[in-house]
């Protein structure tokens, strides 16, 4: 397994998680999953996969390289979305909850879709020792998250990470 297949892997698994997260969710429920997407999944993609796909298309793929930088720029804007939805949690500010926490999930969604449109794509055509160094790195990054958090965000368990990992 490399690096985009943990990261469509665990698109599917957000896709099936947004519409459990919804307003009347437990904010340390909301507050574990954008945990986990930011110091486990956005930053797999932000220290693993851009970096070599800089790396490999810096030069020859311009469109490319604009995609890799509006999705990073997507990245502080989900956070920024989060935090203020975290924050109107606490404040119990149900009202603009209705409007914010869905839109939460749309942007994320169609966040990842573009990425798996748009990047993705290019992963196949990377060499597949190169494609090979990413995979400690992703362990790595999940294992400093913790794996029981990442457990209970994802579903994805202990014994796959150890057969993908280790």
């Amino acid at each position: 397994m490399d690096v985009v297949e943990v990261l469509m892997t665990e698109h599917t698994t957000i896709r099936n998680i947004s519409g459990n997260l919804m307003i009347d969710s437990d904010s340390s429920d909301f507050q574990l999953f954008f945990e986990y997407l930011k110091k486990c999944h956005i930053e797999i993609e932000e220290k693993v996969f851009v970096p070599v796909m800089k790396q490999v298309y810096n030069g020859e793929n311009a469109d490319l390289i604009k995609n890799i930088d509006r999705i990073m720029a997507d990245h502080k804007l989900l956070e920024t979305l989060a935090t203020n939805i975290i924050k109107w949690k606490n404040e119990e500010n149900s009202e603009i909850l209705k409007n914010r926490v869905p839109m939460f999930f749309r942007l994320l969604q169609d966040h990842n879709n573009s990425e798996e449109d748009s990047l993705f794509t290019y992963w196949k055509n990377i060499e597949s020792d190169v494609k090979k160094n990413t995979v400690t790195e992703v362990g790595n990054i999940i294992e400093s998250f913790g794996l029981t958090a990442y457990s209970r965000v994802t579903g994805i368990s202990r014994d796959f990470f150890s057969y993908v990992f280790r």
